[in-house]
Parts: C-alpha cells; structure tokens; sequence
C-alpha cells in the first residue's frame, strides 16, 4: 500500500528538549500509512540571528535565508540524533517511498513565494512546501497545543507566524501535534480558513505508556 505524503513541520523549540528523539520515533511508529516529509524549525539558533538582526537593524532578505540555511542545520543536527531519518535535498526530491528529513535553503532560494521577513517562519515555509509538492496536509509538531480551533487566532496568538494562514490557504488539511507532553485535544473540528472550510484535527502523541517504557 502506497503511503500518503504529508509534510510534518517538528518545531524549534523542540530541538532544546532531550526526550524529543525518542517522542518523535513513537509518534513515526504510532502513524502507519504516512510518507513523513520532516521540515526542522531554527530553533535558539534563528532566535540568536533574529535578535541580532533586530539589534543591528538589518532590514532586507539576508536574515532571512540566513534563517533557512540554519534549519538546514536544524535537519542535519536531527539528523544525527535520529539516524533513520536520511537527508533530503529539497532540489532533488522525487517522493521517497521512505519518512525523510528536508533541506530546503536551494529549492526555496528558487521556488519560494513568501516576502522575505520574520513575518515568515518555518510553519509557513512548511505550508508553502506542500503547496509547492502537492501534498495536502501538513503536520506541525509542537510543544504546546492552541487554544482555540479558530487558524486565524493562531497567527494572531503567536501560535504560528503571520503569515501562516495565506501560506496555508490551499492545504486541505492541517495536525497540530504535542509531541512531548501527551496532552490532547482530540476529534474533527471544522471552521472557516481565508474564507474557505477547513477540517483540520488537533491531536496529540498519545501512547503514554510506549512513550515511558522507550524513554526509561
């Protein structure tokens, strides 16, 4: 049976929390049925370029895909801790039949269509890739969960970036993932998306006891 690509965003923030390699295998095993296309957020390190950016009032596209070039760090540090996970070159990328980790600084660099800003961060970066892959749902592991089902107050929360909901405007389906805590809000939600339905499922890495038994 051929596997559904999907695009799965694993959050920066994240990549601090030593458990997050073995949570991350649990949710893979947990999710049969899944071609996982892995996009790694920045992290601390694009928190320290963005700070710096600030500081020295740098106001163009440089800090910008400076910032990408360091989720491609991102990958390739997941990449060592989660070994099963190969790298993939965005550029070369013919849909493995294998769960991968992306570098995407090149392809962007050539096919994005985002403004160059802090405006724009790896959740819209990874809503763009599915568009630009043709896949339909996007996948954002995260530490935390939103509070509402409303994809608007998620931007405006600062849950994603503000540019998340035009970037995402033609994905059909969106997962928000607690990858760590197990928390959860289960179950189909729908509601209006720039002005089309959207049904979008909040969930969470469940299988708590699996969870504890990899991670002791």
């Amino acid at each position: 049976m051929r596997c559904i690509p999907r695009i799965v965003k694993l959050g920066g923030s994240l990549l601090a929390n030593p458990e997050f390699p073995a949570r991350l295998r649990i949710w893979l095993e947990s999710e049969p049925g899944f071609l996982n296309l892995v996009l790694c957020g920045g992290g601390e390190r694009v928190d320290a370029l963005r700070a710096a950016a600030r500081h020295n009032k740098l106001e163009d596209e440089r800090p910008h895909w400076a910032a990408i070039r360091l989720m491609d760090e991102s990958a390739r540090d997941v990449a060592r801790l989660v070994p099963e996970l190969p790298l993939v070159n965005c550029r070369a990328l013919l849909l493995p039949e294998f769960n991968c980790l992306l570098t995407c600084h090149d392809y962007l660099k050539e096919f994005s269509q985002l403004p160059c800003s802090w405006d724009v961060t790896s959740d819209s970066l990874a809503a763009e890739l599915a568009q630009l892959f043709g896949v339909a749902e996007i996948c954002l592991l995260k530490s935390a969960l939103p509070e509402s089902s409303s994809v608007e107050s998620w931007t405006q929360s600062g849950f994603v970036d503000r540019m998340f909901c035009h970037a995402a405007a033609g994905v059909a389906r969106i997962r928000v993932v607690n990858l760590i805590t197990g928390a959860s809000m289960p179950g189909e939600m729908h509601t209006t998306f720039c002005g089309q339905p959207l049904s979008f499922r909040i969930s969470s890495s469940t299988m708590d006891g699996v969870a504890q038994s990899a991670l002791t």
